[in-house]
């Protein structure tokens, strides 16, 4: 039924007092002699370009349920209802919510509770703000967040779930994640790709046949799109590229195997203080010099 409706022009709602000309949509229609309402969550800054997100209410009472509307844009994520059945697949070992539903359009699936926050470490943060100061003072800020709480629980999650069940995520940004149950899942999977033929045979042969049968579906087109081997521990070189920003070492990171990253942490840390260091000798010396300004002309008077 609201697939039918989302064809036609849906009823806008203000979205905040703050940005009054902008609106979120909702459809409400009958099934079943109950009142079904459809309406788009304000995400702000977290909202996806390739998805729009919606509550269901049945009568006045809220679904433990999201309704999560495809609308691509173009970019290199995979099509809708196989996004669905890699989320489905996820769900399986532990590392998604569960999918209740799905067609070409959308997809119902569990509503987390807790958005897994950054959790950026601070020390160090003060000295961006000083123009004085070297260009350390810019190299701090992405290794307190590649460091932080957040990061570090993706990095160990990624490693969890490529074990389990082979997927990997390109994309592991921190709104990719949320807590259902008090257990951390991940949410988006358009960018989840396998890095082992076995472990895609496995996904493929479970996908429901009208998915498996071309020309809806041609093996070798899904092993395509799916199939990418793009370092030899694949989680962690997206969790490099996300959380560390270095374009310069990423030849250097696609052949490390996975002993090499958590030497890669100890070392992240020792920078760290090593730059902190610096940094605070730099404003030291800083204080000094402007300390001696003041002092040099009372001491001749």
């Amino acid at each position: 039924m609201w697939t039918r409706l989302d064809n036609t022009t849906p009823i806008l709602v203000s979205k905040d007092s703050i940005s009054k000309y902008s609106s979120l949509k909702y459809h409400r229609f009958f099934l079943d002699k109950e009142i079904i309402t459809v309406r788009e969550m304000n995400l702000g800054h977290k909202k996806g370009n390739n998805s729009e997100i919606y509550a269901i209410d049945i009568g006045d009472v809220e679904q433990p349920v999201i309704l999560k509307k495809f609308v691509p844009d173009g970019d290199d994520n995979v099509e809708p209802e196989i996004e669905a059945e890699l989320q489905k697949w996820a769900w399986r070992h532990g590392f998604a919510p569960e999918v209740k539903a799905y067609n070409p359009r959308a997809m119902i699936i569990e509503k987390c509770q807790e958005s897994l926050t950054e959790g950026a470490l601070t020390e160090g943060s003060k000295y961006k703000w000083n123009r004085k100061l070297s260009a350390k003072k810019f190299e701090i800020e992405p290794i307190n967040v590649a460091l932080g709480s957040g990061s570090l629980t993706i990095y160990s999650f990624v490693q969890s779930m490529f074990a389990e069940c082979g997927l990997y995520n390109k994309d592991p940004n921190i709104n990719n994640y949320m807590y259902l149950r008090g257990d951390l899942k991940q949410i988006d999977f358009g960018q989840n790709r396998f890095a082992s033929e076995a472990k895609f045979n496995e996904f493929f042969k479970q996908l429901p046949p009208r998915l498996q049968r071309p020309p809806r579906l041609q093996r070798s087109e899904l092993r395509k799109q799916l199939l990418d081997i793009d370092s030899v521990f694949p989680p962690l070189m997206g969790w490099f590229r996300v959380f560390v920003v270095k374009p310069e070492k990423y030849d250097e990171v696609k052949t490390w195997e996975r002993g090499a990253w958590n030497t890669y942490i100890l070392a992240l840390k020792q920078e760290r203080q090593r730059l902190l260091n610096q940094l605070g000798a730099e404003l030291e010396a800083l204080n000094q010099e402007t300390s001696n300004m003041w002092i040099q002309p009372l001491l001749k008077f």
